[in-house]
């Protein structure tokens, strides 16, 4: 009694001082947040609510911040309970929420809340235009929901995105798998600074740094800064390089306003104290800074110079030999009375990608391509290229690869590691306008080749033979004796467009999402296929991409995660034979691009399933499709390469083999299998072999029956399968 008399005073005791460490967290983080530190912020007010979780004070702010860090589904869910617990909400309140729903991608719920906001302001008030604007990018979002996805895009992870802003990525000229980049993060020349440039250790930001990052084996090296003589206390944001990579652009300065651009040798030999100015028509000092180096001779940049349509112009402007010519506006099919910046021009000439943040954009910064007819002598609508290179947030810095199979850009979509991240676009096709030149190289000569051709005598039919681009957009019975019940299911066929959730496919996974959930015991295995019309670069990821896609479908419907496994197998493995005596076989695609799938754990169940085969003639089956699933049933091994979270591109050596990817389990990325071996000892022999030419880091992984096997399972399998023993000893814990 005595014992319990005193922990209650110890209790009163202490109150008063948690309660007073409680309201300085509450204080500091609004303090924060006030100043825009968000993470901070965000950090705060989570240590504030396990002293008062029931403070619904702060649940807007905390709502705000969430959005600002990239966790918008955290934020949606404060912000709609502090709308809806309010008699009448803020004019503030439905603001934030709309963004939250606009952030999430819910476009119509978006656009209500938006309405309900103007709905409760006057006239005056000085955000009614942005949120009418908003209103018509969710409209925007809607009509391009149902939109073919031209593309794969991924975060490029924590290697290279901080809770700062990445942007401006930048293809090495030289190098296909160096990435230049600008980052405000930790560690940054000049610490946390303010505004106007002071150190200010409290509420002060980093300013931004150049980086540079290789990808080897599927993954990203450490990012390296730049030298102390090109990063400084100021913003240094990398612009672009010459086409050989001999000379850097950069811009410098205390914000991303106003500043100057620089130029710099870029090599250690010819490394000078200070950068030279850039003497061109670009005015940093009104906001031009976002430019593309054409060529060496011609460039593409933003600008507000006056005499343009609104905001930030796109222009062009020649190098002569002794200096730039007089800026040309792009003209009113391309520029708004919004912004239109960061333009990248692809080999062709003829398209220009561009981002802009007009009312035809889904959300802030879209990016858009823009085809220049030579006929016409004019440019197409620009094209937005929807999701998922597209989102709500802003997305920029868009540039294509050399090989026109991907892309980079930046964005602050939701899902990132907070502000801006780099991320990478793998294109379901090749771009053809980054694959060949133009005669004349560019859109802006097109006028006077064709002047001087007619002049000449020579019939115009076309000037650019060469440009092949469509201008399209990026764009048994059992064991006691109860009757067995079947179940019919079909493979999932993928058309052309690369849409795996069709009418057909939707209704196939809402009997399998049924099926999975009516016995819980059973696990399924997807397995896409390819046809071989991918890039050769990403088939093998495409497929997992599609398998993953019914999966995420499934996991909507309620079915667990831990019941879904995913693979891929590119086009090893075509169910129709893509070329008889007679020819090819023009309808092979239609069988062949195809997600099947596996049942396993039924014969706990009294059940089976009919799996429906493909209604053509016998003699156009291929074998490899045909008996892919026997060879998965049993033991098998294979040879782990690469566990990484994008796409792995396979050496050129061990091109041919047999390879598969997966997803599955915790790991949230892929793991790349090499072989399929009967026996351990064949595949430790392949494991040493590629160590021993440099792929360190490659392990055995045992299959059974098409699934990774645990050690406890491999253990419980030992007496049947006694290959098994030498696996295991080889990993006795």
């Amino acid at each position: 009694m005595r014992i319990a008399f005193i922990l209650v005073c110890l209790l009163f005791a202490f109150a008063p001082q948690a309660q007073i460490q409680g309201k300085k967290i509450k204080s500091t983080a609004e303090l924060y947040f006030s100043k825009g530190k968000y993470v901070e912020a965000l950090n705060l007010y989570q240590k504030y609510q396990r002293f008062d979780p029931q403070d619904e004070s702060i649940f807007s702010n905390l709502g705000i911040t969430y959005l600002q860090t990239g966790k918008v589904e955290q934020g949606l869910r404060l912000l709609k309970r502090v709308v809806g617990n309010a008699k009448k909400p803020e004019a503030e309140s439905l603001f934030h929420l709309g963004r939250a729903y606009h952030m999430a991608s819910q476009f119509k719920d978006a656009a209500n809340v938006y309405k309900s906001y103007l709905a409760a302001v006057d006239g005056k008030d000085d955000k009614r235009r942005m949120v009418k604007d908003m209103i018509r990018r969710c409209g925007v979002g809607l009509r391009y929901s149902g939109a073919d996805e031209i593309a794969i895009v991924e975060n490029l992870g924590e290697s290279i995105n901080t809770i700062g802003n990445e942007i401006s990525p930048i293809i090495s000229p030289n190098y296909s798998n160096k990435l230049y980049f600008s980052s405000s993060r930790f560690g940054n020349v000049g610490g946390l600074r303010d505004t106007d440039g002071k150190l200010d250790e409290l509420y002060g930001n980093y300013r931004l740094d150049m980086f540079s990052a290789y990808e080897k084996a599927g993954k990203w090296t450490v990012p390296e800064p730049m030298p102390d003589l090109l990063n400084s206390p100021k913003n240094d944001m990398i612009l672009d390089f010459t086409e050989k990579g001999q000379v850097l652009f950069f811009f410098k300065g205390n914000d991303l306003i106003s500043g100057e651009i620089l130029v710099d040798s870029f090599s250690n030999e010819e490394q000078t104290l200070f950068s030279k100015k850039f003497n061109g028509p670009l005015n940093p000092e009104r906001g031009d800074k976002s430019f593309h180096f054409y060529n060496d001779s011609i460039m593409v940049f933003s600008s507000r110079m006056p005499g343009g349509f609104g905001g930030l112009d796109l222009y062009i402007s020649t190098w002569t030999g002794r200096n730039w010519t007089t800026p040309k506006n792009l003209g009113k099919k391309i520029n708004t009375e919004y912004d239109e910046t960061t333009p990248f021009l692809a080999k062709d000439g003829r398209t220009l990608f561009f981002s802009s943040n007009s009312t035809k954009s889904m959300g802030g910064y879209d990016v858009f391509s823009a085809r220049y007819v030579d006929n016409s002598e004019s440019w197409k609508t620009p094209i937005n290229l929807a999701a998922p290179i597209n989102s709500p947030g802003d997305d920029a810095f868009f540039r294509l690869s050399k090989d026109g199979l991907k892309a980079y850009l930046s964005s602050e979509r939701s899902g990132g590691f907070g502000g801006h991240d780099i991320y990478v676009v793998y294109f379901k096709q090749e771009r053809p306008e980054q694959l060949v030149s133009s005669r004349p190289i560019t859109f802006d000569q097109v006028s006077s080749f064709r002047r001087t051709q007619r002049d000449a005598g020579v019939i115009l039919a076309g000037t650019n033979p060469g440009n092949v681009s469509s201008g399209s957009p990026i764009i048994v019975p059992n064991a006691s004796g109860e009757p067995i019940k079947t179940f019919k299911f079909r493979p999932l066929y993928i058309n052309q467009n690369d849409q795996v959730l069709g009418p057909g496919n939707i209704q196939e996974l809402d009997k399998i999402s049924q099926f999975l959930k009516a016995y819980p015991g059973v696990a399924i295995v997807l397995r896409g296929h390819g046809d071989g019309n991918s890039p050769d670069a990403f088939k093998l990821y495409f497929s997992i991409k599609r398998a993953e896609k019914a999966a995420e479908y499934l996991i909507g419907k309620g079915v667990p995660s831990s019941s879904i496994y995913m693979q891929g197998f590119a086009d090893q493995f075509p169910m129709i034979k893509t070329r008889m005596e007679s020819g090819p076989q023009l309808n092979a695609s239609k069988f062949n691009r195809r997600i099947n799938y596996q049942f396993l754990g039924m014969e706990q169940y009294s059940i089976e399933v009919d799996m429906e085969k493909e209604k053509v003639r016998d003699n156009y089956f291929d074998e490899r499709g045909l008996t892919f699933d026997e060879k998965q049933i049993g033991l098998l091994y294979r040879v782990q390469v690469a566990a990484i979270g994008q796409n792995f591109r396979i050496p050129g050596p061990l091109q041919g083999r047999e390879w598969m990817v997966e997803k599955s389990g915790s790991f949230n990325g892929y793991k790349y299998q090499l072989g399929r071996f009967s026996r351990y000892s064949e595949a430790v022999t392949l494991k040493n072999q590629l160590i021993g030419n440099g792929m360190a880091g490659c392990q055995v992984v045992p299959y059974f029956n098409g699934i990774p096997l645990k050690r406890s399972d491999a253990l419980r399998l030992m007496e049947k399968f006694p290959d098994l023993q030498y696996y295991l000893s080889d990993f006795p814990q």
